[in-house]
Formats: C-alpha cells, sequence, structure tokens
C-alpha cells in the first residue's frame, strides 16, 4: 500500500533513535543484549540415561553469559530460553546464584549374577588394575536387587576413566599401544589416559561402554528414601525431588558457597536475569569478591545463575550441545536423534567459542524491549528474526521480519522440506489449530503402546468420525527417509506390526518393544514409518521437530524445533503490531493471542484484545484468506481468486487507527504509526 509504505519512512528517524542510529550500532546493541544462555552440563553416560528413562528429572542448569567458562562436564546442553522462563511457567525456578538446590538419587544398575566371575576373567592380573578385587568383591555381593546398591556401578565407571582403574592399560594392550611411563619408570596411567582420549578416544568409550553393559543388567534403578530399590524414572524421581523444592537443600549447610545460596533470590523472569547480568564474572573474580564482601548490599556476584525446572525436561528442550570431538558414536546417535544441533571442540577454547553457534538461543526479554510503548515494538532489534532492525518500507516493516502471507509461508515449507501433508486426531472441546505449539514426547502414545512404533501418528488425508478424536490438525511434514510398509513386505519380520509383538517378552512389554524397535529403526536411518499398503495408510513421524502446523511461520532459523508454529515471541510481536499499523499481513496478531498473553504485560494483552475485537466487528479478521482492496471495496479469496464486496483496505485502516489512538487511554500504549495512517 503506497500510502502506507510513505508513512513508514517519515517514521524511520524516530524508530532508529529508539536504539542506536546508523545500523551498524543496531548490529551493536544487537550483540550486547543477546549474551546470555542456558547450559546443561552433562556426561555422555547420564545424557544416555536420560534418553532411557524419558528425561532430566529437575534438572540444575547455569545461566551465564557466552564468554564466561563453566564445565559441568564434556557436554554442554543448549537450553531454548522459552522453555524455562519463570514468566511462562510456574515450575521454572531461577535463581541468582547457585542455591544450592536438591540433587536426584544416584542412579545405578543391578549386576549380573555371574558379572564378578566375567569380569575377573577379563581383567586378573592387567597392569593398573588396583580397583579390581574390590570391585570384584562388590559386584559378587550386590547382584540381586535386594543387596544392590550404586556403588558397584560408580566403581566400574570409575575402573574405566579413572586413574586406579585398569581400562586404559587393557584398551592399550588390546590395541598394541605403548604404555608410557614416569619419571620414575613405572607405567604412567595419567600419560596413557591423554594418549588414548586425544587419538583413539570414540573407540575406547566405546569399547569401555560395551564392556561396563556386559557386566550388568540394563534397567536403572535407585534407592529410595526408605533404601528400596526401584525403577528409575524420570518423572517419578522429578516428583520425589520436588517434595524438596528450594534453595539450601542439596544437604550442604556450611561454607561459603552455602552462604552464597541463602543470599540469592528467586527472578520472576528472565527479563529479572537480564537486569542482573552485571553480578555474573569469571567464577575466581566472584569467589574472592564474595569473600572479601567487595560487593554492596543486595545479591553476591556469580559466574552463573541457577535454572532448577521443578519437572521432568525433555531432550527437546535443548536447542542443541557442545561436544568433544571424541563423542562416542551412541551419545551423538541420541543427540541426532532428538533434533539437536551437535558443535563439537578440541580443547577450552574453542568449548567456549562454540557457543556462538547457538546466537538464536542466547536471550534478552522481548517485553523490556516492548513495554517502552509503540516505539519500542517498532525497534525491536534484538529479536532473533530481525537482526539487523533497519526499518524499510513497504509491507515488510522491519528487516527480517517474515512474510505471512499463505503462498510465501507455503513456499518456504517447500524450501526446508515441509512438503508432504499429514492430519493428526485429537480430543479437545477448546483446541484452536493456529494456537497448538508443539507435541509432549512424554505423552507420545499414552493411548496405546504404539503398534507402528513410538512417535506421532497421523494420516495422509483427513479421517472421519470420532473414533480417534473430535478435531483434525492439518499438519505438514518432512520426513525424507520413512519405512515403508507396502502389500509385498507387510508380512516382513522388521515391520513394526511384526517385530513389535514378536519381541514382547524380550523387552517386557508392548510399549517397550516398541521404543526398541524405533530406536532400531532411527539407527538404521529412518525418520518415520509409512503405511503403503492400506488406503489412507498411517504415517508416524518419530520426532517432533520433524512436523509444523500448516498455520506455521516455516522460518528457516527454526528449522530444527519441535514448535509446530516455529515463532519467536520478540518477532511475533513485533509482526503482530506492525502488521496493523503499517499494512503488513496481521495474522500474526492473532497468533500471539492463541497461547502467548503470558509473554505480555495486561496493557499489552488488552491492545492486542482490542484490536481483535475491532477486526471482529468490521469483518477483517480473515487477512489469512482474502486479500482487501486498497480503494476498491472488494476482497479476494487468495485460493480460488473470486471476488466479493467488502470494506476498502483504505477505509479499514482508517478505522483501525483512529481506533488505536483512542484506546492508548485504556492501555497506556502510544502508536505513533496510528496517527500517520489517519494524516496520510
Amino acid at each position: 500500500m503506497g500510502l502506507f509504505s510513505e508513512g513508514v519512512g517519515l517514521l524511520a528517524p524516530t524508530i532508529k533513535s529508539g536504539v542506536k542510529a546508523g545500523s551498524g550500532l543496531i548490529d551493536e546493541a544487537t550483540d550486547y543484549v543477546k549474551d546470555l544462555m542456558f547450559l546443561h552440563g552433562t556426561t555422555p553416560e547420564k545424557l544416555n540415561l536420560y534418553d532411557e528413562i524419558g528425561g532430566l528429572p529437575m534438572p540444575s542448569m547455569a545461566v551465564t553469559q557466552k564468554d564466561i567458562p563453566f564445565n559441568w562436564g564434556d557436554i554442554d546442553l543448549v537450553g531454548k530460553p522459552d522453555n524455562f522462563d519463570p514468566r511462562l511457567n510456574s515450575l521454572n525456578d531461577l535463581f541468582s546464584a547457585d542455591a544450592y538446590t536438591i540433587r536426584g538419587k544416584e542412579p545405578f544398575k543391578i549386576p549380573n549374577k555371574n558379572a564378578w566371575k566375567l569380569f575377573d576373567d577379563d581383567f586378573h592380573g592387567s597392569e593398573g588394575a588396583s580397583m579390581a578385587p574390590y570391585l570384584i568383591h562388590k559386584l559378587e555381593n550386590s547382584a540381586t536387587k535386594a543387596k544392590s546398591g550404586p556403588e558397584a556401578y560408580r566403581i566400574m565407571n570409575e575402573f574405566f576413566h579413572h586413574r586406579g582403574g585398569g581400562g586404559y592399560a587393557k584398551f592399550a594392550n588390546e590395541n598394541s599401544i605403548e604404555i608410557p611411563t614416569n619419571s620414575m619408570g613405572s607405567p604412567s596411567v595419567l600419560k596413557l589416559k591423554h594418549i588414548i582420549t586425544e587419538n583413539h578416544g570414540e573407540a575406547y568409550n566405546k569399547w569401555a561402554s560395551d564392556k561396563i553393559d556386559s557386566y550388568f543388567q540394563p534397567e536403572w534403578f535407585y534407592k529410595d528414601n526408605s533404601n528400596k530399590t526401584k525403577l528409575y524414572d524420570a518423572d517419578a524421581m522429578s516428583k520425589l525431588m520436588k517434595k524438596e523444592r528450594g534453595k539450601g537443600t542439596e544437604g550442604i549447610t556450611s561454607g561459603e558457597g552455602y552462604e552464597r545460596a541463602m543470599e540469592a533470590t528467586k527472578f520472576k523472569s528472565l527479563d529479572d536475569a537480564r537486569s542482573n547480568k552485571g553480578l555474573l564474572m569469571p567464577a575466581e573474580k566472584a569467589k574472592q569478591m564474595f569473600s572479601e564482601m567487595d560487593y554492596q548490599d543486595g545479591l553476591p556476584p556469580t559466574s552463573y545463575f541457577e535454572s532448577k525446572p521443578a519437572r521432568t525436561v525433555g531432550l527437546d528442550e535443548f536447542a542443541g550441545a557442545i561436544v568433544p570431538d571424541f563423542i562416542d558414536e551412541r551419545s551423538l546417535r541420541t543427540l541426532q536423534n532428538r533434533g539437536l544441533q551437535v558443535e563439537t571442540y578440541k580443547d577450552a577454547a574453542s568449548r567456549l567459542a562454540a557457543r556462538d553457534k547457538f546466537k538464536s538461543e542466547m536471550f534478552t526479554n522481548p517485553i523490556a524491549t516492548a513495554a517502552a510503548g509503540a516505539g519500542g515494538i517498532l525497534a525491536m532489534s534484538a529479536s532473533d528474526d530481525s537482526e539487523a532492525g533497519v526499518v524499510s518500507s513497504g509491507k515488510k516493516a522491519v528487516s527480517g521480519l517474515l512474510d505471512m502471507s499463505t503462498p510465501a509461508r507455503m513456499q518456504r515449507a517447500d524450501d526446508m522440506g515441509f512438503d508432504r501433508d499429514i492430519y493428526h486426531k485429537t480430543w479437545s472441546d477448546t483446541f484452536d489449530e493456529t494456537g497448538f505449539e508443539s507435541f509432549d514426547p512424554k505423552k507420545m502414545q499414552t493411548s496405546d503402546y504404539g503398534y507402528a512404533g513410538k512417535g506421532i501418528y497421523s494420516t495422509p488425508e483427513p479421517l472421519g468420525g470420532t473414533t480417534y478424536g473430535n478435531i483434525t490438525m492439518p499438519l505438514k511434514t518432512n520426513i525424507k527417509n520413512p519405512y515403508v510398509m507396502t502389500a509385498d513386505n507387510f508380512q516382513d519380520e522388521i515391520t513394526p506390526y511384526q517385530w513389535i509383538p514378536k519381541n514382547e517378552d524380550k523387552y517386557g512389554s508392548l510399549s517397550a518393544s516398541s521404543d526398541a524397535w524405533t530406536k532400531m529403526m532411527q539407527d538404521k536411518g529412518y525418520d518415520g514409518f509409512v503405511d503403503g499398503a492400506s488406503k489412507n495408510g498411517e504415517v508416524v513421524v518419530f520426532s517432533p521437530s520433524n512436523i509444523r502446523s500448516k498455520f506455521a511461520k516455516f522460518d528457516p532459523a527454526k528449522a530444527s524445533s519441535s514448535n509446530l508454529l516455529a515463532s519467536n515471541p520478540a518477532a511475533t510481536l513485533g509482526a503482530g503490531i506492525l502488521g496493523n499499523t503499517i499494512g503488513q499481513e496481521s495474522s500474526g496478531l492473532l497468533a500471539l493471542q492463541q497461547g502467548r498473553d503470558a509473554l505480555l504485560t495486561p496493557q499489552e494483552s488488552q491492545y492486542l484484545r482490542n484490536h481483535a475485537a475491532l477486526q471482529e466487528t468490521l469483518g477483517t479478521k480473515d487477512n489469512e484468506k482474502f486479500k482487501y482492496g486498497n480503494l476498491l471495496p472488494m476482497k479476494i479469496d487468495r485460493e480460488s481468486g473470486d471476488y466479493s464486496l467488502a470494506m476498502t483496505g483504505l477505509l479499514r485502516d482508517i478505522i483501525e487507527a483512529g481506533y488505536d489512538v483512542g484506546q492508548s487511554r485504556k492501555t497506556g500504549i502510544q502508536n505513533p504509526q496510528s496517527i500517520w495512517d489517519i494524516i496520510l
């Protein structure tokens, strides 16, 4: 719309001054605010545990600046900020320092009855195996559920990965690797560890993992508060830990760390963390300042804030992982199967540098910018979708905001590979398909065991009736290598209908067998299952990240997201309000209202509700389906091209702009663009 494009040009100086003049300075400001990130440190052993038990039970995560070192294990999982925002979920506790929070019970596996004998045969007389006699004793005396405990499994891992074990020497002998000596001429396990880690790390980790697995039963257990041995389940452990939710519950009640934890406060939002990031500094400096009480009354200095969600956290709530270049194949496969972006490192410097590969997960709170009013909203340079923060003319109001018209979205869908239409049935009385964001992996196959594997079940064409639900969700998927069952191979042993029931006894239940079949197929490179032998046969998508809603933005920057709408809150907020003031498609405004009010202040929510009510009254709420004439009283069906009478775009915009000016007294949002709309 030419008239309104000129209005944008007149506003440009005001908008730029709302941030900093000049695109270079805007980029500088963007980099400044986007430097906080969620990190969870873990190990390959724990990563595979989380994969097996269904998530991370009430984990501790560090929220720190991108340049501050942090190390809780070889693997750094990079969290998606929205998933851990206290403002969006009251279970997402976030403290201003390490709060000495509750830890989960130690997981362990029970030794096989003959484990001690097998281990003795493998390592009897091995060089450096000083721990072996005691370990054999523990294996022999803890091979029943009643006598079991975490010690045998813990010592076994130490045997293969620590100084007193014989794993490195055994591996060296089996692979003709010369064992170095120390200054006294004795074998040096420390030097040997570095040689193996640097040159044979992946091979050693697989060898050690296979050895450990051969000595223990596959199930994970823990000892409860009554010393009873119970199966380790993520949700059950989270429920147990939640009973001691809060700071100072770790069990340590003295020392400077505990004192700092007691001085910590709980943040109410990511904006609180952003506002207090001046507290963050390298660990040694923070420790010195705290010891010397070299800070003003208030919150103590720290190297990280502690995020402690009082719930089970799924692996899909992380965007990626920073891993050593010798990561074992199993751990790498676990991360890739969950759709996580994987970046490798060789040393401490490259590990820190790898964080820059996750700039989209470095956060600032979008509402902190938007709260300044329309000028602040128009100048949202810190969102992932509009990083340049440059105002342009025409319908695309801010550089980086996506064209939300149906043709543009569908073109992006094809470009991203989301070219297969599928339909999913579900039950709901209040469901709105345009506002549903993601499938919860923990809720998949709760109504049955997963007869065609574990994943999201759908069909190529909509299903009639209400057998599987009263709502049909139109979806897009980008699966490229599904296992296709046909009339010729439907009786093959590898098909889920044959394999899963056949292996029920082996895995203990049909559900566990379905899990095993799905993982087996993923290991073979399949990303789904298609029943091509039946009319409108089922399509099962193994990973939620391979699905989008038909109403998604199809944002290339969110290609691996499991969010069906794949939208960034800051960009969506900007798109919604800009859409109503300077001519951009306004579907973003309506999408924002559906399930996103938790991101907004009451005034901003009221602003959007008022606009939606006005659009309903004017009959202009369906911009997704119709294109409205600017001067002629008609609208055009975007799909069929049919014309029909409607209010002109010009009259609509004038009414909406006038209404916007009138409601500013109620909402407190001053939008200068509304005045330009009226004048022009």
